[in-house]
Order: C-alpha cells, then structure tokens, then sequence
C-alpha cells in the first residue's frame, strides 16, 4: 500500500498538467473529461476485473497488472516523443 500510494502522490499532480500540456487549447476540457472517465472505468471495472481473474487464476492478477503497466508506461513513452505545443 505504501508503494502504490508513493506512486499516486507522484502521478497524480503530473498527469493532469501533461495532458492539458498535450492538448489543444480549444478541446482542453474535452481531454481532462476523457481523463476523468478514464480513471472513473479503471476504479470501476479494476476491482471487477481483477477479482474475476483471481477466482480463475490467482497468478494471473499479477501477469495482468504487469502487463498493463509495460503497455501504459510504452504509450506514455510514445507520448512524450511528440512535440510539445507551441504557445
């Protein structure tokens, strides 16, 4: 719990600002919307998922987080090679 909540306390002021950072200025709130709705899906369907998945295979649990976590920190990557806007 300590680590992941390390994880949060690091993540969560950054990813707003490198979404709007990403953006363009006349959908930026179309983008935090999607953000919202995208964590609002993970702590809604996560816990479903993922206790499904532990009923069937125990060890899946912890393939499937690291899988998911090698796929977002990939796209995050490919995110970042992206020029920034110019202001």
């Amino acid at each position: 719990v300590v680590i992941w909540t390390f994880g949060e306390m690091l993540d969560s002021p950054s990813v707003a600002a490198f979404t709007a950072d990403r953006a363009p200025a006349h959908v930026r709130g179309r983008y935090q919307s999607a953000l919202g709705v995208t964590y609002g899906l993970a702590f809604t369907v996560g816990p479903l998922a993922g206790t499904a998945l532990y009923q069937v295979a125990p060890a899946g649990v912890w393939y499937a987080c690291g899988l998911l976590g090698v796929l977002g920190a990939a796209l995050a990557l490919a995110a970042e090679r992206r020029p920034t806007p110019r202001i």
